[in-house]
C-alpha cells in the first residue's frame, strides 16, 4: 500500500474516534501508530507507553482497535498479565494490537504487572520439553480501554499512560481510511519519526493523567484536617485524623497512608518526638522536612476518637 500523500494520522483520533483535537491528542495518536509499525519492522524496539481509550460502555472502542489491526488474527483482547511466560507468548504471538481492557477493575497486583509488562521488549520462555529458553522480541503494542473516568492509581507510573476521551467512533470511515493511515505511519516510520513524546507536551500529558487519578478517601480526609499546616506529624496522629484504629487496619492501609501523605507534600521522616524516647514514625512538611527542625503538630479528638482539629502545639520536638 502506497501513501497517497494526504495527511490523516495527526488527527486520526479526532476524525475517527471523536477525541478532542489538541496538540497532546495529535502527538499521542501519531506516535502510537508509528510505534506499531516500528515494532513490526524492528521487533523488540523500546516503546513502554500505552494509549488509553476512555469512553462509554458499548462505544466501539474494542471494535476500533480490531479494525486498526487489519485482520482478526492480528488483534487480541486477551492480555494474561499473571499467566506463565509460555501462556503469555501464546496469547500475544503473531498479534499486532493487544487490548488491555477495563483498567479500573484491575487489582493492584494486575496494575503492577501491567506497568512491568509495558516496559518489557522481549518475552522469554522455555518450551515444555526444551532446554534452552527462546526469546520473542515483541511485535505488538498494547492499547488500553476503559469505561471509567477515574482509573489511574499509581502515583509513580502514570507517565506511561496516555489517556484520551473518545466520542462517536465512526467505524465505517475508519475502515475506509485504515490502509492509508497505516501507509502514512509506515512513511513516517521510515523517515525516522520519533516515538517519544516531545518534552514540551509533558505538562499536557500530566494534566490528562491527573484528571483520571482515583482519589483515595484518605487524601480528602487528611487534606481537610491538615490544610496548609506545616511541621512534624507523628504517624500515630496521622492515623487519628483518618480515624482507623490499629485493630482495624490492614497492611495495605499503611501504604495508602504513606501515599496520601506524599500526595499532600509530606515526607516520611522518623523523629524522636519525646525527650529520651526512641525515634518513631513521623511525617514532615516545609522547613521541618528541609532542616530537620520544625514544630510538632498535635491532634485533638473527641470521646469517640474522631478528629476535631489539628494544631501547632508550639513545641519543638527534641529530635
Amino acid at each position: 500500500m502506497t501513501w497517497d500523500g494526504t495527511k490523516r494520522i495527526e488527527r486520526w483520533l479526532t476524525v475517527y474516534l471523536g477525541v478532542e483535537d489538541t496538540p497532546y491528542t495529535r502527538a499521542v495518536g501519531a506516535i502510537v501508530l508509528v510505534a506499531a509499525v516500528r515494532r513490526a519492522r524492528q521487533p523488540g524496539v523500546k516503546f513502554d507507553e500505552m494509549l488509553i481509550l476512555e469512553g462509554l460502555q458499548g462505544g466501539n472502542k474494542s471494535s476500533a482497535l480490531a479494525v486498526m489491526a487489519v485482520c482478526e488474527d492480528w488483534f487480541s483482547d486477551d492480555l494474561p498479565l499473571h499467566a506463565s511466560a509460555q501462556r503469555f507468548i501464546e496469547a500475544t504471538k503473531g498479534r499486532w494490537i493487544v487490548e488491555a481492557g477495563e483498567l479500573k477493575g484491575m487489582s493492584k497486583g494486575e496494575k503492577e504487572a501491567l506497568k512491568s509488562n509495558l516496559s518489557r521488549q522481549i518475552d522469554r520462555s522455555r518450551a515444555a520439553y526444551g532446554r534452552i529458553p527462546e526469546s520473542w522480541p515483541r511485535q505488538f503494542i498494547i492499547i488500553g480501554t476503559t469505561n471509567d473516568k477515574a482509573f489511574l492509581t499509581d502515583n509513580t507510573g502514570n507517565r506511561r499512560y496516555w489517556p484520551v476521551l473518545v466520542g462517536f467512533i465512526d467505524l465505517e470511515k475508519l475502515k475506509a481510511d485504515r490502509d492509508q493511515l497505516w501507509a502514512e505511519a509506515a512513511h513516517l516510520e521510515a523517515s525516522g519519526f520519533s516515538i517519544r513524546l516531545d518534552p514540551t507536551l509533558y505538562p499536557a500529558a500530566a494534566a490528562e493523567q491527573e484528571k483520571r487519578k482515583v482519589i483515595d478517601p484518605f487524601v480528602d480526609t487528611l487534606r481537610e484536617k491538615l490544610g496548609d499546616l506545616e511541621g512534624v506529624l507523628a504517624s500515630a496522629d496521622a492515623w487519628k485524623i483518618i480515624g482507623l484504629r490499629p485493630e482495624h487496619r490492614k497492611p495495605a492501609d499503611n501504604v495508602r497512608l504513606g501515599d496520601a501523605m506524599r500526595e499532600l507534600g509530606w515526607e516520611r521522616n522518623p523523629r524522636r518526638l519525646e525527650k529520651g524516647g526512641p525515634p518513631v514514625g513521623a511525617y514532615a512538611k516545609g522547613d521541618a522536612a528541609r532542616s530537620g527542625g520544625g514544630a510538632r503538630l498535635s491532634v485533638e479528638v473527641d470521646e469517640k476518637g474522631q478528629c476535631l482539629r489539628v494544631f501547632d502545639s508550639g513545641e519543638e520536638p527534641p529530635f
